[in-house]
């Protein structure tokens, strides 16, 4: 009986352990590679290309994408007026815009009612946001196109671009920056309640990146 309870407090210590390793190696739903902790979810006829990687790399976390994915982790949940910031590394421009950058807003992530806004570049001196109300291509809502802005960073001589992105939700606007500078906002109201977009900006903030990109997150946060 005594070998049976220490074999399974042995057991019970190097479990979590043992499925944290396990986490951040096995193949997950789309296929690719992922950082302990964290959730994705490839987007609804994505295609079949390369499975994306996210895995923690320095400080940070680094995307290698084929087909396009939202990240998060179920405990980055933010309320009220709130921040949500992230600098993103993209490694070279793509041919045309491909959208990387922040969620917020995020529920039923993992169902067929996902939701969530997301303030995203395109690699291309450009930015969008938009709007996602479940699976089907029709409830993805434009906010703001494709639009270019002289607040993203320009590339450099190898094709390397650094832009820090914030969405800040207050109590009557959301604002939307790119490297400290506002592109966009829209008042609040007219996102939350009957009607809108969103019951509520309260919810899971994270990472999306899209098609065939290799983009490096560092200082990714919620504060208030």
């Amino acid at each position: 009986m005594r070998k049976s309870v220490i074999t399974f407090a042995i057991g019970a210590m190097i479990a979590p352990a043992l499925l944290a390793a396990q986490d951040a190696a096995k193949a997950v739903a789309g296929g690719g590679e992922l950082a302990p902790g964290w959730q994705m979810r490839v987007d609804p006829r994505a295609g079949s290309g390369t499975p994306p990687k996210f895995v923690a790399m320095g400080t940070g976390f680094h995307a290698t994408s084929g087909e396009r994915a939202i990240y998060w982790r179920p405990g980055d949940v933010a309320t009220g007026n709130y921040k949500v910031t992230g600098t993103f590394t993209l490694t070279k421009p793509p041919g045309h815009a491909e959208a990387y950058g922040l969620i917020f807003a995020g529920k039923d992530l993992k169902g067929p009612n996902q939701n969530y806004m997301y303030f995203t570049l395109g690699g291309n001196g450009t930015y969008l946001i938009k709007h996602r109300a479940g699976d089907a291509d029709s409830l993805i809502h434009t906010i703001v196109n494709w639009t270019p802005s002289d607040a993203i960073a320009k590339p450099d001589a190898s094709g390397k671009s650094t832009d820090k992105l914030e969405v800040v939700v207050g109590a009557q606007k959301i604002q939307y920056m790119i490297n400290g500078k506002e592109v966009y906002s829209m008042d609040r109201a007219k996102a939350v309640g009957a009607g809108n977009m969103l019951a509520s900006t309260d919810g899971i903030a994270g990472i999306r990146v899209s098609h065939n990109l290799d983009v490096h997150i560092s200082d990714f946060k919620i504060s208030k």
